[in-house]
């Protein structure tokens, strides 16, 4: 119901932040499983990871897994490439 709640308060414009971690992937499934039983088509929340370029492989590539073979609607992105973690700890 808070799934639900959430989606049609915000008529539609919400999604997850996701990590790619146990807790945000329960998150995810959760929403996935929501779509069967729910006024939301499939996919309908994007599932937002941050690949700031400090992860690990392990964790990119299950990103790339989940978006592949679990949920379509995960979206990648990235800072700003002038401004990466060296540029940041410098100032």
């Amino acid at each position: 119901e808070r799934i639900e709640s959430l989606y049609n308060e915000t008529d539609g414009n919400c999604f997850l932040s996701y990590s790619g971690g146990k807790d945000s992937t329960v998150i995810l499934a959760l929403i996935k499983m929501c779509q069967k039983y729910l006024q939301y088509h499939p996919n309908a929340i994007p599932a937002v990871y941050c690949n700031t370029g400090l992860e690990l492989k392990a964790t990119n590539d299950f990103i790339d897994h989940i978006s592949e073979y679990y949920y379509s609607n995960t979206k990648v992105i990235r800072p700003d490439p002038t401004k990466l973690f060296p540029w940041i700890i410098e100032r």
